[in-house]
């Protein structure tokens, strides 16, 4: 990832003055270049200056992208105490917390679908208001990367069950794709005494539940809601 880029992104996070209403989901790509609402940010200067035969879709997408991105961070934001914090260390270029941004970028670009940088968003803020640590945010990034967002109703039936039977599922096919992602695990059968006289082998009432990583991409990545 370019230093400009990062470091033009860092300075469009701590200057950031946009209306967060706006939805620039429904924003076309030219119009970041064309608009003056878009056309100053540092961001956006700097891509433009870094192409110099003009500028290809995949700059475009990643300028829509990043925007999205840093617009969701500084909706969650607003009034938060430890966000507002962070944007005083990007202010002054802390080396640490430009690294972090960076691989944010990184992923970013790596995105096909532009609602992801929603999700990313909404975690990258939760990390930073230290909910949990850096090591689950990368995990939950790459989980971002590989899932169906057509998926996430059936993440939705999952979280509000915790556990469940193969009964309680809605999609199936969804349901597999989001165990190959470690959402959801199987519950173990185990050894107990029911009344202490001896030991046997007994069925569990449920067959899967939520791992900690599903909760914590439903609770903090979709912020308990679909409406991303």
């Amino acid at each position: 990832m370019n230093d400009e880029i990062v470091q033009s992104t860092a300075k469009t996070i701590y200057n950031y003055n946009l209306d967060t209403a706006i939805d620039i989901a429904e924003i076309g790509l030219d119009s970041f270049f064309d608009d003056s609402l878009f056309k100053d940010l540092s961001i956006t200067r700097t891509i433009y200056g870094l192409v110099k035969t003009g500028l290809a879709i995949r700059e475009k997408y990643f300028l829509k992208k990043t925007l999205m991105f840093i617009n969701q961070l500084n909706n969650n934001g607003i009034s938060n105490e430890n966000y507002q914090q962070y944007k005083e260390k990007l202010k002054d270029n802390d080396k640490y917390i430009l690294k972090e941004l960076e691989y944010a970028l990184i992923i970013i670009d790596r995105y096909v679908d532009y609602k992801k940088n929603i999700i990313l968003a909404n975690l990258y803020f939760n990390y930073i208001d230290k909910k949990f640590n850096w090591e689950q945010f990368q995990e939950l990034s790459i989980i971002v990367d590989n899932i169906f967002l057509s998926d996430l109703k059936e993440l939705e039936n999952i979280y509000n069950r915790q556990m469940l039977t193969m009964n309680d599922i809605n999609n199936k096919i969804s349901f597999r794709r989001l165990k190959t992602q470690n959402l959801v695990e199987n519950i173990e059968n185990t050894l107990r005494s029911p009344d202490g006289m001896g030991i046997g082998f007994y069925l569990n009432d449920y067959d899967y539940q939520i791992t900690e990583l599903g909760r914590l991409l439903f609770e903090y990545g979709l912020n308990n809601n679909l409406n991303i």
